[in-house]
């Protein structure tokens, strides 16, 4: 007697529509392999097999023209699928920058900023002397935007009094 975990052959034939010569068949398919006991098969194992050779038994021809089963055809979608993903890979490793490069920028940037920081108070308390606060606030952020502007066009060179250059184009004379 089947348990709930084994069919008979009659059971087989019967849920699958098979007639006694496509069981037949089957067998030396390889559905014998799944046998339990006399006429007993197991459930499982006859429900993966079905499904893989006779139900769906091709799924297309590779390259060379063989016919593709489902073990064939599972492992060209993983290969697919990996190389998708290392494409994916590719393309996150080309955006990443290391962090030697963020350090280094980091290092340029802090060093930028300081210059910048060091030379504002040098030249605002000389602008700024003697105004009323509405003044020097507005002086402040002119300094500030100037001084960023020149370093900007410049690089890391240190940039030069804007006056400096005006008189400089016009021909007068430097002072010592």
């Amino acid at each position: 007697m089947a348990t709930k975990t084994e069919l008979t052959a009659s059971e087989i034939r019967y849920c699958t529509g098979a007639n006694d010569a496509q069981f037949k068949l089957w067998l030396e398919k390889g559905l014998k392999a799944f046998r339990t006991g006399a006429d007993l098969y197991d459930a499982r194992k006859f429900y993966l097999w079905y499904r893989d050779t006779i139900y769906r038994p091709s799924l297309g021809k590779d390259e060379e023209g063989i016919d593709l089963d489902v073990s064939s055809h599972k492992a060209r979608y993983e290969r697919a699928r990996a190389e998708k993903y290392q494409i994916r890979l590719r393309k996150l490793l080309d955006k990443v920058v290391t962090i030697d490069d963020v350090e280094f920028a980091l290092y340029e940037m802090t060093e930028v900023f300081a210059e910048i920081v060091d030379k504002i108070p040098q030249n605002l308390a000389k602008q700024v002397h003697g105004q009323k606060e509405d003044e020097i606030l507005l002086r402040t952020d002119e300094m500030i935007r100037t001084l960023l502007l020149d370093y900007s066009r410049l690089g890391n060179e240190d940039s030069k009094d804007p006056e400096e250059e005006k008189n400089k184009g016009k021909g007068t004379p430097e002072k010592d």
